[in-house]
């Protein structure tokens, strides 16, 4: 008994010196990183501030602007920032990601009166602002592409199959926001809270049941049960797969975890066979999934296909694609888009 208690209070001592080396080893880094940025952001600031000050100094009888552009230093910045599509870089991953949301038809016949009180005075119209948050901006690219259609014969869902944290690069948040019906499919069951916390606020904003999103926490194979998965060393959290010999490295991490098959999926979500979009991101088991769902004869307006990992070419997945009505788009990153021949022809 003496033992056990000795023992006992061993190990209580040693988890605790463990979670407490654990968090001041994170604070640790925490600072560091700090201390780095902090560094990284007045040396840069000191190096403008002398390049300016000896450019405002110069004794030349030119203009502020003709010493700037004259200047080597800011030249060769320039020429190597041009060289490498810094610029154009910058554009598409700020103000291209932006857009406008209208909360009125743009038909002037349809649009509602305006709101006022009991004095008459008038509730203003507002619009919002967002962010796409896709990636490659594949959400704005299909939404855009949806707008120019005279019809849209499918439900306004979006599956995601390998949605992790429902937010960072994802193909469905967007969707969400905009008001879609979605299922959220990903393995880790820490991603998928994540990702449910990450999304909550948007769904269903104001509890009038037009809005349904459902999270499963399972792999997608070939039978239901269960399959170990790879959670990688370096990107903990963010980056699993179906167990592969090919692909297993030192400090990876194998855990079991939920599978089952899109027949199973759809019985259980209720999935309509006309939805709006399937995206696949399956880290190399995507094309067997795509073709679960074709050979169940589902076809929706938009496929999302995730090549990164993919042991077939891209060739292949277009090819079979085309076989069973499907339009090659475009590639996005690492997404090729893919959309139904009956929504290319409206």
């Amino acid at each position: 008994m003496i033992k056990q208690r000795i023992f006992g209070g061993i190990r209580s001592i040693t988890k605790g010196h463990l979670v407490r080396c654990f968090c001041l080893a994170v604070a640790t880094l925490a600072i560091i990183e700090f201390l780095v940025l902090n560094i990284f952001v007045i040396s840069l600031y000191r190096v403008i501030s002398r390049e300016l000050s000896e450019i405002s100094s110069s004794h030349e009888r030119a203009s502020f602007l003709d010493k700037l552009q004259n200047n080597k230093k800011i030249n060769n910045f320039l020429a190597d920032a041009k060289a490498d599509g810094l610029f154009l870089s910058l554009l598409q991953e700020t103000v291209e990601r932006l857009y406008i949301v209208h909360n009125f038809e743009e038909n002037n016949s349809s649009r509602k009166k305006s709101l006022r009180d009991m004095k008459g005075r008038q509730m203003k119209r507002l619009s919002f602002i967002g962010v796409d948050v896709s990636h490659s901006k594949e959400a704005t690219y299909i939404y855009n592409r949806i707008m120019t259609k005279s019809k849209f014969p499918y439900h306004f869902m979006i599956v995601d199959i390998g949605a992790n944290d429902g937010f960072i690069s994802s193909n469905s948040f967007n969707f969400i926001q905009w008001g879609w019906d979605a299922v959220l499919v990903e393995p880790q069951p820490l991603e998928l809270h994540i990702a449910e916390r990450n999304i909550k606020m948007y769904v269903d904003r104001y509890n009038d049941g037009d809005q349904m999103v459902k999270y499963v926490q399972s792999a997608i194979g070939s039978t239901d049960g269960s399959v170990d998965f790879v959670i990688t060393k370096n990107t903990m959290g963010a980056e699993s797969h179906i167990k592969s010999q090919r692909r297993i490295n030192e400090g990876d991490v194998i855990v079991p975890m939920p599978v089952m098959t899109v027949k199973t999926l759809v019985a259980e979500v209720a999935v309509p066979k006309n939805f709006g979009i399937l995206s696949i991101d399956a880290e190399g088991s995507g094309y067997e999934i795509l073709k679960q769902w074709i050979a169940l004869n589902f076809r929706p307006a938009y496929i999302i296909y995730e090549h990164l990992h993919a042991q077939e070419p891209k060739s292949a997945v277009a090819d079979y694609l085309k076989e069973n009505g499907y339009h090659y788009l475009g590639t996005l990153g690492w997404n090729m888009i893919f959309e139904h021949s009956e929504l290319a022809e409206s």
